[in-house]
């Protein structure tokens, strides 16, 4: 049997609670016997600038629940996190290291749920001694990438956002302030598009983001209505549309628009596809507050 003394990932572009809860039996046992477990954590590769500078920015490769989870890793089990940052990391190595024998996995899949279930990955799997040329190979090419690589001691939640998804792009979008984005809708001077904006300012967002990364949708921004699974696309030039969606996560969306024209986007929408333009007030106003309408389901006693 192999006495497993040290689990070493460099895994992955991502990393996600839903992939880490399944090593939790492998983590603990390595934890009892006092091994050593380390993490390099390729999407983290702007979690110290952005933290250090405290820029409005959201690392969209990694939720808020992994960063807190991996917070008791590190406080609980004694895990050790690390960031590659001369450039995003991607590949995906894991490294189980033995007194005698040793295995690496090297290939497609990343620490989640749906990379150990539910996707087609493909991972080649090396058992050897640890004498073996591969060994030495294997081991120097971590350990070398581990010194290139920035400790993380702490992971703070409000730089994360907060869905989980199976896969996503390598781009951080910002997070606008509330109220300065009321303000440049102050500073607008066509009244019927700072009207229409005002509707959606109205409801509240949870949050809203730009630099977005959708080459057609240049300049907009993104509202974020979490009670209501809400994302709406919004622009402060006049004349251009709004787009809505419902029951997507940002980064699944993000990903799934990024090379898409605006009609195309349109037609992804969950809007309905006549009176796209609405210009009377009455109208828009009805249009926009059928998107914050809760469906309650209703029993009687009888």
């Amino acid at each position: 049997m192999l006495e497993i003394l040290y689990l070493k990932f460099l895994s992955t572009g991502f990393m996600y609670k839903s992939g880490l809860i399944l090593l939790e039996e492998i983590i603990e046992m390595i934890y009892q016997d006092s091994g050593e477990i380390e993490f390099i954590i390729g999407s983290l590769e702007k979690y110290n600038r952005i933290k250090n500078n405290d820029e409005a920015e959201v690392i969209i490769g990694m939720d808020k629940n992994t960063a807190e989870y991996l917070n008791f890793l590190i406080r609980e089990k004694n895990v050790k996190i690390k960031t590659f940052e001369d450039c995003f990391y991607h590949g995906k190595f894991f490294m189980l290291e033995g007194e005698e024998k040793s295995c690496f996995i090297i290939g497609s899949s990343n620490v989640s749920n749906s990379a150990f279930n539910l996707n087609r990955e493909l991972n080649l799997l090396y058992v050897v001694k640890n004498d073996d040329e591969k060994f030495l190979h294997f081991k120097k090419w971590y350990t070398d990438i581990a010194k290139e690589s920035t400790d993380i001691y702490d992971l703070d939640s409000r730089y994360f956002n907060n869905v989980e998804v199976g896969y996503l792009s390598n781009y951080s979008i910002s997070k606008v302030e509330y109220n300065k984005f009321i303000d440049k809708v102050k500073g607008l001077t066509d009244e019927e598009l700072k009207f229409r904006l005002n509707l959606w300012m109205d409801k509240k967002p949870d949050a809203i983001y730009k630099d977005l990364g959708i080459e057609s949708l240049e300049g907009y921004y993104l509202f974020e209505y979490n009670d209501y699974n809400l994302l709406v696309f919004e622009s402060l030039e006049p004349k251009n549309a709004f787009y809505c969606f419902r029951n997507e996560s940002i980064e699944k969306l993000l990903h799934k628009i990024k090379g898409l024209t605006k009609s195309e986007i349109f037609e992804l929408s969950d809007m309905d596809k006549r009176g796209y333009h609405i210009e009377d007030r009455n109208k828009l106003e009805s249009n926009v507050n059928s998107y914050f309408i809760k469906k309650y389901k209703i029993s009687i006693d009888t």
